[in-house]
């Protein structure tokens, strides 16, 4: 009998599921649910620091094998040449992923208008009950969730008319001022060639930012930075919970941002999300227990780096005047092989721990206080 797998959402989290399912076990019949229109998320990109282990079927577009980090007396460069930190382009990746599964016969359903997890293996699409042997949860709304922070960015890409970018350097962090809305605020560059570069605003913010307010502070930063003999491309705007406290619960299975994907610190969330669907995968064709799945799915990331991050946030939003500080001690001190690990993920408890040692223990506890 055909083993059968549902999973509602078909985003980053679901197809890098199926792409891991269909790749160990092809005669699993595997159905995705979505209610967003097929390509979703053509306009975003997607980074990590490489280590190898990516599902993607897209090949990386850039590479750098050394960032930058900036913020009030400091200026730092860090070679990352072993993880070069990678990009990959929102339309490659689910456009060849799309492709490859389709041609592997996995069945897509999109334009749902609502798609609901009513047991452990049934899902209620469009008020009919769909029946399989496992049902996974790989959906993320914005309006469901309740964060400490909201990682929001706006970005565009540009030309100039002059040499203006070292290719081979990303500047991760371009650390702006505190504001009581967003304890951290930074510009983020991707050159990809001496002339283009995505120019993005990030904040680490209360709640989401508005499109046009990223976009402005990119205008300010390009205005100060490069001048005016640009010419203006796509854009890109999201926004990624830190802190999420709003897991999914219960005995439905979860993959991705609502089983707690998302580094809590960083935002990061690609290569954990890669690491979740290659675990659950071997779970689901092995035939083991949904609560050894749920078990595995929710630990992700692991729990003391995760208690870690989430007092590092806690101190944000309790004295969001001091983020930049608070930031900029860690991103300037920092030894830089475990930061680059702290950064990427895969850090030793040891490194984490001289990470945080870099950040001044008074103004920690001051921040945690509100003073």
């Amino acid at each position: 009998m055909t083993f059968t797998v549902g999973i509602r959402g078909a985003g980053l989290a679901g197809l890098s599921l199926a792409q891991a399912i269909s790749a160990r076990d092809p005669s699993v019949a595997i159905s995705l649910f979505d209610i967003r229109d097929r390509h979703p998320h053509l306009g975003r990109t997607f980074c990590f620091f490489d280590d190898g282990i990516a599902l993607t079927p897209a090949v990386p577009r850039y590479s750098w094998s050394r960032v930058a980090l900036r913020g009030n007396g400091f200026v730092r460069e860090i070679s990352v040449e072993d993880t070069p930190y990678t990009m990959i382009r929102g339309e490659d990746y689910f456009a060849l992923a799309l492709q490859a599964l389709e041609d592997a016969g996995v069945s897509f359903t999109w334009g749902c208008r609502s798609v609901e997890i009513a047991t452990p293996s049934s899902l209620l699409v469009d008020g009919e009950v769909k029946r399989f042997d496992v049902v996974i949860d790989a959906a993320f709304r914005t309006q469901d969730a309740h964060s400490l922070l909201w990682q929001s960015f706006a970005g565009e890409w540009i030309t100039a008319d002059s040499d203006i970018f070292d290719p081979e350097c990303a500047v991760l962090m371009d650390l702006g001022d505190s504001s009581g809305e967003s304890p951290v605020s930074f510009i983020y560059v991707l050159p990809t060639s001496a002339r283009t570069a995505l120019i993005e605003h990030t904040t680490f913010s209360v709640r989401p930012m508005d499109r046009e307010v990223h976009l402005a502070a990119c205008h300010d930063w390009i205005e100060r930075n490069i001048g005016n003999r640009i010419s203006r491309g796509a854009q890109e705007h999201g926004c990624i919970p830190m802190g999420l406290a709003t897991h999914a619960q219960g005995a439905v299975l979860s993959l991705g941002t609502m089983s707690g994907a998302v580094r809590p610190a960083t935002g990061y969330a690609f290569h954990t999300i890669q690491r979740q669907a290659l675990e659950m995968a071997e779970l689901i064709i092995s035939r083991k227990e949904s609560v050894a799945l749920k078990e595995r799915a929710m630990t992700a990331i692991p729990r003391w780096m995760v208690l870690g991050d989430i007092l590092f946030l806690k101190a944000l939003v309790r004295s969001p005047s001091k983020g930049s500080v608070l930031m900029g001690s860690l991103l300037s001190r920092a030894p830089s092989k475990e930061l680059v690990a702290f950064l990427s993920g895969t850090a030793t408890f040891r490194e984490v721990f001289r990470v945080w040692s870099s950040v001044s223990k008074v103004s920690m506890m001051r921040a945690l206080v509100g003073l």
